[in-house]
């Protein structure tokens, strides 16, 4: 029975997000007619759109930057368009997979270069963590300045159940990156705490290192936070940025769920609802959101791109 369910996950859950994710867009569309997202849409100020585009392609290359600080702590040393480029890369790569998806991407591009192959693993698992772990530091903060507006205590299983999700995945995708498949779950789990162990030694041995890791990862979440901030003003929706921290923070943590494809519907069922709370109409609350959504989607096809000419660099030398 247990084999059955994992087949049946492993094989339809891509499937079982898409028709999710289209449930959400058809529940939205007809609650907020397309018709009414183009009248904010035609007030757009296309120079602050494109301002907008660039911030979050900005956001991406500072976490990027965190991931490559993290591989030189631990002895592994890739050049920085070659860290930006495979980035870029994985986050198109998240459309199609799970959130994990693209990290492990990441892992395979640089596996066969690296000298210690579980260095590669253990400075994904870290990167997404601090990354988790600077949202949700920064989540908390605005929960607690924010809490008069949210049902009390409703954040706590939504951040709980989101850690949980988040390591559950990505243990599945570190074993499956491990390439050990021969070898039994038990003597695995023991080696892999053992080493895993020994590369926290390293990394607390070079915490000023840490510091400036965790600094990369708070700009990427303030490039975001400025790139909603500056989507807002393009539709002339007149949201303070303190406005944006606030509520942008929370619906990160929802989104890491891998509920839909890439957080899409969910990302504007989040702003609908915490931008009402806020006072705005559920209308603007939806036209962010989408806008949002369609932004993320193009700079992550800038990555297919790359990945492309990437895939036909390898088949002309072949």
């Amino acid at each position: 029975m247990k084999e059955t369910i994992q087949k049946f996950i492993k094989r339809y859950h891509r499937w079982l997000q898409l028709g999710l994710t289209i449930l959400f867009f058809y529940v939205l569309f007809k609650r907020f007619p397309f018709a009414s997202c183009l009248d904010l849409f035609n007030t757009i100020h296309i120079s602050l759109l494109m301002l907008g585009i660039l911030f979050l392609a900005l956001g991406q290359v500072c976490y990027g930057l965190a991931w490559q600080a993290i591989l030189k702590i631990l002895g592994h040393h890739i050049p920085t368009s070659k860290t930006i480029n495979i980035f870029f890369q994985s986050i198109f790569v998240n459309n199609f997979a799970t959130f994990v998806g693209g990290d492990v991407f990441r892992g395979i591009k640089i596996y066969g270069d690296a000298e210690n192959k579980f260095n590669v693993g253990f400075s994904l698992l870290l990167s997404r963590f601090l990354m988790l772990f600077s949202i949700v530091w920064i989540a908390g903060g605005a929960v607690f300045l924010w809490g008069k507006f949210l049902v009390p205590g409703a954040w706590f299983p939504i951040l709980g159940l989101t850690v949980f999700l988040f390591f559950t995945t990505f243990f599945i995708g570190f074993k499956r990156f491990s390439f050990r498949r021969k070898r039994n779950f038990k003597s695995w789990l023991e080696q892999f705490f053992q080493k895993f162990s020994e590369r926290s030694a390293v990394v607390q041995d070079n915490y000023l290192a840490l510091i400036f890791v965790f600094f990369w990862n708070v700009a990427g979440h303030f490039c975001g936070f400025l790139v909603i901030w500056i989507f807002g003003k393009s539709l002339t929706i007149p949201l303070a940025l303190w406005q944006v921290i606030l509520f942008l923070s929370i619906v990160r943590l929802i989104i890491i769920l891998p509920v839909t494809v890439n957080g899409l519907g969910m990302r504007e069922v989040g702003f609908v609802g915490l931008l009402t709370r806020l006072g705005f109409q559920q209308i603007e609350g939806f036209s962010l959101g989408l806008l949002a959504s369609a932004a993320t989607l193009f700079v992550s096809f800038f990555g297919g791109l790359l990945l492309l000419f990437d895939a036909l660099q390898i088949k002309n030398k072949g």
